[in-house]
């Protein structure tokens, strides 16, 4: 990615102290952590992203998102940071987004 922000200062701890991350959400959860900001940032684009962690876009409330498994149900959630280019159907273009605002981690799949 051309750059990776993060929506909170509690958020960006969690994704760059590991330490933090092991305590937070555990051995497993920490260690798929690291590898997916590993591939994250290693993608020129999010078209590009490995398959690992079945990269995909997310629906209803969480349109215009796009999530990574990590470990269990939790996923990785974040947006483009600047207005997602669309095509002519209204889809963002995943392939043309190098920007992206992590915003969560979380199993949205728990009510």
């Amino acid at each position: 990615m051309e750059e990776i922000r993060y929506d909170s200062e509690e958020l960006k701890r969690l994704c760059t102290d590991a330490r933090f991350a092991r305590g937070r959400i555990g051995v497993p959860g920490a260690k798929k952590l690291t590898l997916r900001l590993a591939q994250l940032e290693a993608a020129p684009t999010l078209g590009e992203l490995p398959n690992a962690g079945r990269p995909h876009a997310l629906e209803r409330d969480l349109a215009g998102f796009f999530a990574v498994a990590l470990d269990g149900g939790r996923r990785l959630i974040f947006k483009p940071l600047d207005p997602a280019p669309l095509n002519g159907r209204g889809e963002i273009e995943w392939q043309r987004v190098s920007r992206i605002i992590i915003t969560a981690i979380k199993d949205y799949h728990r009510g």
